[in-house]
């Protein structure tokens, strides 16, 4: 899995069969924006595939991650990247 920046609070992953999601940092109305960083997402996006409870087939993002760093919890929403291809 590969991760790019694409804000401070977007950024890209590529899946290994060729499918490319945008990932966002959900966050309350008013809030900051929250930073994401495409390598910690790109890592959960691996764990979570890579686990029983994570993602069907090890590739469908259509739930969103939480992910933790420390006291800092950041929920991130996935949808297919504008301009994708479907599969790989």
């Amino acid at each position: 899995m590969v991760g790019a920046a694409l804000d401070t609070d977007r950024c890209l992953v590529r899946l290994r069969d060729g499918r490319v999601w945008e990932a966002l940092a959900d966050r309350p109305w008013g809030a900051a924006r929250a930073r994401l960083d495409p390598v910690l997402v790109a890592c959960a996006v691996h764990v979570a595939a890579s686990t029983d409870t994570g993602t069907a087939g090890g590739t469908e993002l259509g739930a969103p991650l939480v992910i933790r760093t420390g006291r800092r919890l950041c929920r991130v929403s996935f949808r297919v990247a504008p301009g994708s291809c479907s599969g790989g």
